[in-house]
């Protein structure tokens, strides 16, 4: 038992600190204590989330509208503006901010709201990856235990030879059985282990993904020192889950609900007057950023995942419930205009 209280010992402070020091990590176990399914406990996650951040993106969306305002307006005179300075860029730029200052067009006010935006998103996505890598130690470390208590009981109870080959494969079927019984993954619907990507990855990360510090690994160092390997304690497990660990749904969602929020959006994202290369860039972020989501939803655990879509649905539903209220104002500010000036 000496060995199985020196890896306790071990786990608990290697463990301990991934628990506390990101809060991310730490208000989603909070959430899963009282919600249960993790799947459902990143849902409700980031619908909290969205309200706390929902004045954020409101005032983002304020913006844009009224920049879009302002840009119709200015067209005319941007237009002048370049043909007049199009030779001297210099002036052309100081006539420019002064036509902005006086329009109220603000870039500042446009662009800090997607800042901000973007870094929550990798805060949140550091909590998840904190999360993901305790859980993947905290199964393992559970694993283990049930593993090497079965094995040692085994052995102080069995009159084999400890020399022969029964004596060995006993210990290992009593050290997988116990670890069967103990060890479940999380799922989520089709998403066997919520853990682990939604695409064709096995349920049960391997020896490679556990330890590995690579794009989508896990990168834990636990249990290098004890007595069983990794692949000992896990293998009957990873034969008992086979298949993909899901069906690549989460990604494909993750892409389509970005294309939409991206084409959304764009009504109230238009932007100064720029040249072909410029335009060819502001084209080129619109397929961008919903194929780095879809990256993100391919590599990383389907918990993320699921982040990354339930945020894309509220900011889509957001964004077509602010569409309907500024087409409304639009449409009355012009039956306004139209009735005070031909009557």
């Amino acid at each position: 038992m000496g060995i199985i209280s020196t890896l306790s010992l071990y786990a608990t402070e290697l463990l301990e600190p991934i628990r506390s020091t990101h809060f991310v990590a730490s208000i989603l176990e909070w959430i899963s204590s009282w919600v249960g399914n993790y799947g459902w406990t990143v849902v409700v996650f980031t619908i909290m989330l969205s309200v706390a951040l929902s004045p954020l993106d409101v005032w983002q969306k304020v913006v844009m509208y009224k920049n879009s305002k302002a840009m119709k307006r200015m067209k005319p005179q941007l237009e002048k503006l370049q043909k007049q300075y199009g030779n001297n860029k210099e002036r052309f730029q100081q006539e420019q901010m002064r036509l902005y200052k006086q329009e109220k067009y603000s870039m500042l006010g446009a662009c800090l709201p997607m800042i901000l935006t973007i870094v929550v998103f990798f805060i949140v996505f550091a909590g998840f990856t904190a999360t993901t890598k305790y859980n993947a130690e905290q199964n393992y470390v559970s694993a283990y235990n049930a593993y090497a208590v079965a094995a040692d009981d085994f052995k102080a109870t069995t009159d084999l030879d400890p020399n022969s080959t029964a004596y060995e494969e006993g210990w290992k079927a009593a050290g997988d059985a116990a670890v069967s019984s103990e060890y479940n993954t999380e799922n989520f619907y089709w998403v066997k282990n919520v853990f682990l990507p939604d695409n064709w990855s096995s349920v049960i990360p391997s020896e490679a993904t556990f330890r590995g510090t690579g794009i989508g690994s896990i990168g834990s160092d636990l249990g290098k020192d004890a007595e069983y390997t990794y692949t000992d304690v896990m293998s009957s497990v990873q034969t008992n889950y086979t298949g993909w660990n899901g069906l690549l749904i989460l990604p494909i969602l993750s892409i389509g609900l970005n294309f939409l929020s991206q084409f959304l959006s764009k009504k109230f994202n238009q932007q100064p007057q720029q040249d072909a290369t410029q335009q060819s860039s502001m084209k080129a972020m619109q397929f961008i950023m919903p194929i780095m989501m879809g990256v993100f939803a391919i590599l990383y655990s389907a918990a993320f995942t699921i982040y990354i879509v339930a945020r894309a649905l509220i900011s889509t539903l957001m964004q077509l419930g602010f569409n309907i209220v500024a087409s409304y104002k639009d449409k009355k500010a012009e039956e306004e205009y139209l009735r005070t000036n031909f009557k």
